[in-house]
């Protein structure tokens, strides 16, 4: 009864974004520019906006939640932070597996008829805030490269990110052996080009040790479906995982994993 709880609040909770979008006039477009705004440009209208994908999936095994947002703190200045919890939900006393946390600032330089979109400059931090041999972290610099381009009347969204280490834990020195210095991601937004189907594509690929070998690393695959009814419209999200260090407490650990569950970006 309590795990029948949980999920139907939190198809509750991620639905809520679908419905007020619903009551745009045009709300395909009011997300795609949203999207956009938040992932790559800026967003006049707040100061705070959702960063990553917010998320809770779950397979017979556990469940992935995220929850990521920024806030403008001057101009383009932007703090962010995004928390990754996996949950064993269905063990009598749900434990946390683990628990990352991963703040950062960066300064977004933006660019206007230009072949790239912004470029994201600053820190990034992640740990699980563990103690003894399961204790993690590790600080890097980072740069984000962002586009936007069009691909069959379709919108589709980029970012290359590449690291620089400033610090890490002495339990996790050879972290680089599994996760190289860049990774790079792609978005095709309504590959249906559909105002009732609206089905996004999402593809990450992080490179192995010293950014030539894909050996490590991890390569991740979504799909974004809103379902197509006219007032209530929950987002589904599917997601496939093939690599290394999905949580940084098993960073030197290799899985396959296929989840799935409820989305939202805004």
């Amino acid at each position: 009864m309590r795990l029948q709880a949980f999920i139907w609040g939190l198809i509750v909770l991620f639905s809520l974004p679908a419905v007020a979008l619903e009551e745009s006039p045009n709300p395909q477009q009011n997300r795609e520019q949203q999207l956009k705004e938040s992932l790559i440009t800026s967003r006049s209208d707040s100061n705070f906006s959702l960063f990553k994908l917010n998320y809770a999936i779950w397979n017979d095994e556990d469940l992935l939640l995220q929850y990521s947002f920024k806030y403008r703190v001057f101009e383009e200045l932007y703090l962010g932070y995004t928390n990754l919890i996996l949950w064993d939900i269905y063990h009598a006393e749900q434990p946390a597996e683990d628990n990352n946390f991963m703040p950062e600032a960066f300064y977004r330089f933006l660019f206007k008829d230009s072949w790239l979109a912004s470029i994201d400059a600053g820190w990034f931090h992640r740990s699980n805030g563990g103690s003894g041999p399961t204790s993690r972290a590790w600080d890097r610099w980072q740069l984000r490269f962002n586009k936007q381009f069009g691909w069959k009347n379709r919108s589709v969204l980029w970012t290359t990110t590449v690291y620089s280490d400033i610090k890490k834990s002495s339990k996790n020195e050879d972290i680089n052996d599994y996760h190289g210095p860049w990774k790079s991601g792609v978005v095709l937004l309504n590959a249906f080009n559909s105002k009732r189907h609206q089905l996004d594509l999402m593809a990450t690929l992080e490179s192995g040790e010293d950014g030539t070998s894909f050996e490590t690393g991890y390569l991740e695959l979504g799909l974004h479906y809103r379902l197509p009814f006219e007032r209530f419209r929950p987002t589904l999200y599917a997601q496939y995982w093939n690599g290394y260090g999905q949580m940084i407490k098993f960073y030197d650990e290799k899985t396959e994993t296929f989840r799935l569950g409820l989305s939202f970006h805004y």
